[in-house]
């Protein structure tokens, strides 16, 4: 599976982690500082979701199009794939 890391660094988890939107600040400015401080691909949780975020354009490719089948979205994009309907960021093919 090209350059993915089995276990990509990140924040340390604590017992819960708050959802995304609940965190205080700005989050673009939240997620910068994550790949800033890990790099181009880092795990964390958003509630009881697994996050992998991947920057790297190699890496990018990899997901999207060369792997994409390796990949599942998570479950929250499931749920709303109703309302925002069948899309890149909603698209398991």
């Amino acid at each position: 599976m090209g350059k993915m890391l089995s276990n990509p660094p990140g924040p340390k988890r604590s017992k819960f982690s708050l959802p995304l939107l609940r965190l205080p600040g700005d989050r673009l400015e939240y997620l910068t500082g994550l790949k800033e401080q890990y790099g181009d691909h880092v795990y964390f949780r958003v509630g009881f979701e697994d996050v992998h975020l991947v920057s790297d354009p190699e890496l990018i490719k990899q997901v999207l199009v060369t792997d994409h089948r390796n990949f599942l979205k998570g479950r929250g994009l499931e749920r709303i794939k109703r309302m925002l309907g069948e899309g890149l960021l909603t698209s398991e093919k």
